[in-house]
């Protein structure tokens, strides 16, 4: 068993998750003390190699692969069998014409199959749909592995998931079939995506080996996952670790110096002094750390490709303002709107929210960064001095538009730094309509910020 800990905890550092040695040396002798009850092991497990919340749903998916057993359709008691008139009368109801008469070919299609199963909670019948469904997307590729719920829609599709649940959503609408049977069908389904899931998971590592293992767990793991792909049930856990990095980053010092009568050495200051006892350095002069307090100004694009991003990234901002003297913030789409009065004396995240329903952001809801930059220069290019830090937010599609790159030249060089974060993959810049190039000679860093983890890396290098 301490063989395949130790294994466990490899594959949660192979996730992302950062696993030290004294905490695994915690978990064995945690172990050791309450055994290896399945419900008391699994929380030493936690409680001891896991720090952070948003690590919990990789740890869970981990400890099911290597130490639970998968569903087994005979674990639970089967319900009782449902007569043939009755499921001929729930087929009629679903598929309507469909399934008048109920020849041979209706009732043997894939849907009314499906449609029986979820009905009659036959597990059986449900765990053979969900085995022949994977079957019909294997073997995979290696590119196939990236995208989970890509392979997951595929499986759904073969047992023709989703033209069930039209059907079944259409009969409902129209009162054909009772509120009763509807969310059974709505339970049963969900059921049988979890055993998809699994069997799915397990295809995957029968075929790729640990290779397959690492896509799963990333899929898991919301350090690694895509803004743009966060369920909205655990977008509060990911508000909650932003919030935790501002805080965190807000009270660290800053790298400039000043004199002072201990801290890092001054060489030229004390090269200087020591002229005055004929080049021998008597005296050592210091310089200790003070905080740099620059003005942050934002500019943020919040069109539909991108908003998720921008909101995590307008969270930050505003975690960490103290560090700053003062912040700005725009926000744009083809229009430009300044909203800074939205944060003052007010929660972030709602601040957030009411700014992205009310301001004035777009006439045609696609961007152009061009035209947004000509009027940030023509309006508002009194507010970028030597002391500015401009952050720009956005994936730099300009819908084929003019680019507009001497206005954002005109910002850059007037300001102090520039830093650009583009939630894209770096291979899709200057694709299609993406105008990056343009704009990316004048940034300082222009930086590929994806997900959680690459924001921790971007934090380093730009705020820390």
């Amino acid at each position: 068993m301490e063989k395949k800990i130790l294994s466990f905890a490899r594959y949660l550092r192979k996730a992302g998750i950062p696993v030290a040695v004294p905490e695994i040396m915690d978990a064995l002798r945690g172990v050791q003390l309450v055994g290896f009850s399945k419900k008391r092991f699994k929380t030493v497990l936690k409680s001891t190699l896991i720090k952070e919340e948003i690590d919990v749903l990789v740890f869970d998916k981990l400890f099911e692969l290597y130490f639970e057993r998968q569903y087994s359709p005979d674990s639970e008691k089967q319900p009782d069998k449902i007569d043939s008139a009755k499921s001929e009368l729930f087929l009629n109801k679903v598929f309507g014409h469909e399934g008048k008469g109920l020849g041979a070919n209706v009732r043997g299609a894939i849907r009314s199959r499906l449609a029986l199963a979820v009905y009659s909670v036959n597990r059986e019948e449900m765990q053979k749909l969900a085995c022949e469904a994977v079957e019909k997307t294997t073997p995979f590729k290696q590119e196939d592995l990236h995208d989970f719920d890509e392979l997951l829609y595929q499986v759904k599709a073969a047992v023709e998931w989703f033209m069930f649940i039209f059907y079944l959503e259409v009969r409902k609408e129209k009162g054909a079939i009772e509120e009763e049977e509807y969310f059974i069908c709505k339970e049963n389904l969900v059921s049988l995506e979890k055993m998809m899931k699994e069997l799915l998971e397990k295809e995957i590592i029968s075929q790729m080996g640990e290779e397959g293992l690492r896509q799963i767990l990333d899929y898991q793991n919301l350090r690694r996952k895509e803004f743009s792909r966060i369920k909205e049930s655990d977008q509060e856990k990911i508000k909650r670790q932003i919030v935790k990095l501002g805080k965190k980053i807000a009270t660290r010092k800053g790298r400039r110096k000043r004199p002072g009568l201990k801290g890092q050495t001054d060489l030229r200051n004390t090269v200087r002094k020591c002229v005055k006892t004929g080049g021998v350095p008597i005296r050592l002069s210091s310089k200790d750390r003070i905080i740099d307090e620059p003005d942050l100004l934002v500019l943020c694009d919040v069109s539909g490709s991108v908003a998720r991003f921008s909101t995590f990234m307008l969270l930050l901002v505003y975690s960490l303002q103290d560090r700053y003297r003062h912040v700005r913030s725009f926000l744009f789409i083809d229009l430009l709107t300044e909203v800074t009065d939205y944060f003052k004396n007010s929660d972030p995240q709602r601040a957030i929210k009411e700014a992205m329903e009310k301001a004035p952001v777009s006439d045609t809801n696609n961007s152009d960064y061009g035209r947004v930059f000509f009027r940030f220069a023509a309006q508002y290019m009194h507010l970028v001095n030597p002391r500015t830090v401009v952050l720009v937010l956005g994936d730099a599609k300009n819908n084929w538009r003019s680019d507009e790159r001497l206005a954002f030249k005109e910002i850059a060089h007037n300001a102090r730094r520039v830093f650009w974060l583009n939630p894209q993959p770096r291979e899709t810049w200057n694709t299609r309509d993406s105008v990056m190039g343009a704009y990316a000679p004048y940034c300082d860093q222009v930086m590929e910020c994806r997900n959680f983890e690459q924001l921790l890396e971007v934090t380093k290098k730009i705020l820390i």
